[in-house]
């Protein structure tokens, strides 16, 4: 197994449907790996997609971050495999456009857990809105028998 930071469970008491938690590095930087429920970004008509989490993460100090660090990339992949083997729900990711750098973020998802991976299906892609575009993609577990329409059933609307 690939080596990766030990993670730990965050209680900050904000939310009943996020779930936080951190971990640090070796150059002493801390990081927050979130899960919320997204249920909302999703046509209240699909059932299943009111279990949907989407994941993120951050520095807890945004003007402190780690240099390249496969470990960091280890516990990321980790983390999510965790959480969907654990809770049995499909894992939503919205990568950050605001420095230009989305799609880049949403190619490393693609290595991470693309077609290689015969434990989890992965999909991906890039929404072009009015004003900018948006790259998703969501995880599950193999056996989800609803994964082909998570995607499709995204509410643009709340998106903006």
């Amino acid at each position: 197994m690939f080596e990766s930071y030990n993670v730990y469970f965050y209680d900050d008491n904000s939310s009943n449907s996020k779930l936080t938690y951190t971990f640090t590095t070796d150059e002493e930087v801390e990081y927050f790996l979130e899960f919320s429920n997204s249920a909302y970004l999703f046509n209240t008509e699909c059932i299943s997609c009111s279990n949907i989490y989407d994941f993120s993460f951050y520095p807890a100090n945004p003007k402190k971050t780690s240099t390249i660090d496969d470990k960091i990339k280890n516990t990321i992949i980790k983390s999510i495999k965790k959480f969907i083997e654990i809770y049995n729900v499909p894992i939503l990711f919205v990568c950050d456009t605001t420095d230009g750098k989305g799609k880049a973020r949403l190619q490393l998802f693609k290595r991470w857990f693309g077609p290689h991976n015969s434990k989890y299906n992965f999909q991906a892609i890039i929404l072009e809105l009015e004003f900018y575009s948006l790259p998703i993609g969501i995880i599950s577990h193999i056996s989800d028998p609803n994964f082909e329409k998570y995607l499709t059933e995204i509410d643009i609307m709340s998106l903006g």
